[in-house]
């Protein structure tokens, strides 16, 4: 479910974003962990790290 404070262009955004990053076997690092968490859903195999933990 997409919640109220998410913006419908943000979330395009993310999933190019995703989409592009898979198709080239690559990694998300960010600190939108929610909008990939969600994107996620429909696409297990997508591999996110937080910010935090990449830049630690």
């Amino acid at each position: 479910m997409i919640g109220k404070n998410l913006s419908p262009t943000a979330l395009q955004n993310d999933a190019l974003i995703a989409r592009s990053s898979f198709m080239h076997k690559c990694f998300i690092v960010t600190d939108n962990i929610r909008d990939y968490e969600l994107l996620q859903r429909v696409m297990p195999k997508l591999e996110v790290i937080p910010a935090k933990e990449f830049f630690t």
